[in-house]
C-alpha cells in the first residue's frame, strides 16, 4: 500500500459495479465483504490501469486538505482467478481506515519506492491471513503465480547496495506469506526457489533473515510493534534520517 499527499484527478469505475460482479464470481469475497468492507461508509475509488507493470493492483490512500482519499489500482477486470487480489487491497485500506497501518514516508527521494515495499512487508501476510483464515479464500494458487513473476525478476543479484537492501524487503515479504502455506509438496517450488536465491542473491537472502528476524522479535498485532521494527530496522541497516514514520 502507499500514502501520498498529492492527489490526481482520474477517471474510476464505481465500487459497487465491480462488486457486483466480484460476489457473482465468488461466495468468499461476498462474505468478506459483507462482514469487513461494509462496516465503513468511506468510498474507494477503483482506477482500471491495464498498463500497470510488476503487480496486479496496489491501493492508495491520498492525504488532502480535506480527508483522505482512497484508491486501489488493478491491471485486469475480475476473473475467479484474481478474486483474491481485489479482496487482498480492499483489506488494506481498511487497515488504514482503522489507523493499524504504519505510513512511511521517504526523506530521500531515491527510497521512495522502497518506503512502499516495507510498508508492504508489514502487513501482506497479516491481510493475507485474515482472508484464507477467516474467508477461506485459498492463497496457494495467487502465491504460485506471483513465483513465475519473481523468478523472472530475482535471477541475479544486483550491483547497487540500496536495490541489494529492496529485494531483500520483497524477499522477506514473500518468506512471511509463503510461511501461511502447510509444509509439505505444495511447498516444493517455494523451497527450491529460496536455496536458488541464496546461491544467486547472496547479501539479500542474509539481510532479509535479519529483516525477519526483526519482525519476530517484535511481533505484528499492534502499530506499536510495526513503529519498533520500523524503528529497529532504519538503525540495523542503517537507514535514519532517510525515511521516516508519517503522524
Amino acid at each position: 500500500m502507499e500514502e501520498i499527499l498529492i492527489d490526481v484527478d482520474e477517471p474510476f469505475i464505481e465500487e459497487s459495479v465491480l462488486v457486483e460482479v466480484l460476489c457473482k464470481l465468488s461466495s468468499q469475497f461476498e462474505r468478506f465483504y459483507q462482514e469487513e468492507r461494509k462496516r465503513y461508509d468511506f468510498p474507494i475509488l477503483w482506477i482500471w490501469k491495464p498498463d500497470l507493470e510488476g503487480r496486479e493492483a496496489f491501493a492508495r490512500v491520498i492525504r488532502t486538505s480535506k480527508g483522505k482519499i482512497y484508491k486501489i489500482y488493478f491491471r485486469n477486470h475480475p476473473k475467479p482467478d484474481n478474486i483474491l487480489t481485489f479482496a487482498h487491497e480492499i483489506g488494506h485500506l481498511i487497515r488504514a481506515k482503522e489507523g493499524k497501518s504504519l505510513k512511511i514516508k521517504a526523506t530521500d527521494n531515491s527510497l521512495s519506492d522502497l518506503t512502499t515495499d516495507l510498508m508492504s512487508m508489514l502487513e501482506d501476510s497479516i491481510v493475507d491471513s485474515q482472508l484464507n483464515k477467516k474467508y477461506n479464500f485459498d492463497l496457494l494458487p495467487y502465491y504460485k503465480r506471483s513465483l513465475k513473476r519473481t523468478k523472472e525478476q530475482l535471477k541475479s543479484e544486483p550491483v547497487h547496495k540500496s536495490l541489494k537492501f529492496v529485494r531483500a524487503v520483497r524477499l522477506c515479504n514473500l518468506k512471511l506469506r509463503w510461511n501461511l502455506i502447510p509444509s509439505g509438496d505444495s511447498r516444493k517450488e517455494w523451497c527450491d526457489f529460496l536455496e536458488d536465491c541464496k546461491i544467486n542473491s547472496p547479501t539479500s537472502w542474509r539481510w532479509s533473515e535479519v529483516l525477519l528476524s526483526i519482525i519476530v522479535k517484535h511481533g505484528r498485532e499492534t502499530i506499536e510493534q510495526h513503529k519498533a521494527i520500523f524503528s529497529e530496522l532504519v538503525e540495523t541497516f542503517p537507514l535514519k534520517g532517510r525515511m521516516e514514520i508519517i503522524k
